[in-house]
């Protein structure tokens, strides 16, 4: 079995899912799981057949196929992180992983090689990959505002909003807001 059917398996650090997507600011909080000796290692699993999983030890956390995926499903990248962000029949689903490694080189290749195996299944133009030097900082921090931009202008440039599963700019700037507020998402 090559690389699990063809496909890809990382190790995470880290996996949070945002409870209460979609609602107001106050009634969301994100349910955060660590890899350790005690409750396992993280495992993110992309089959060729299009599934994707998210387990620890044999706890399955996060599961969904990824055949029709680029029409709900978003992927936004910051270092070793990704997060993903999905509307499907009124329902959004917000979730973030944490890549491991040795060193942080190896944590963002792995990162970037999840995302090679990703483009199989999502159109990464229609992605939002925050790592080009336009939008880095040069005192180590960005404001919403600036983010909430360019997230907006990617979007204009994607799909047409009948396929575009963020409703609004509304929810997009909560979004944006959940992210840079949690204590755990990498710092802009």
């Amino acid at each position: 079995m090559e690389t699990v059917l063809n496909g890809g398996e990382w190790e995470l650090k880290q996996y949070g899912r945002l409870k209460g997507a979609g609602q107001s600011e106050e009634t969301t909080s994100w349910k955060i799981f660590n890899t350790s000796t005690k409750s396992g290692k993280l495992i993110l699993t992309i089959l060729n057949t299009g599934h994707f999983f998210i387990s620890q030890e044999h706890m399955m956390l996060e599961g969904f196929s990824l055949i029709s995926a680029q029409t709900w499903l978003k992927v936004l990248r910051k270092s070793d992180w990704l997060l993903f962000g999905s509307n499907s029949k009124q329902k959004s689903r917000i979730f973030k992983v944490q890549f491991t490694g040795e060193s942080e080189e190896k944590r963002m290749e792995n990162c970037h090689s999840c995302l090679q195996k990703l483009q199989v299944f999502i159109d990464l133009q229609n992605c939002f990959l925050m790592e080009s030097s336009h939008y880095r900082p040069t005192d180590g921090s960005v404001p919403i505002k600036q983010i909430t931009q360019c997230v907006m202008n990617q979007q204009s440039k994607g799909l047409d909003t009948s396929e575009n599963p963020v409703a609004g700019s509304e929810e997009l700037g909560m979004f944006i807001k959940l992210c840079l507020l949690d204590e755990h998402f990498p710092v802009f």
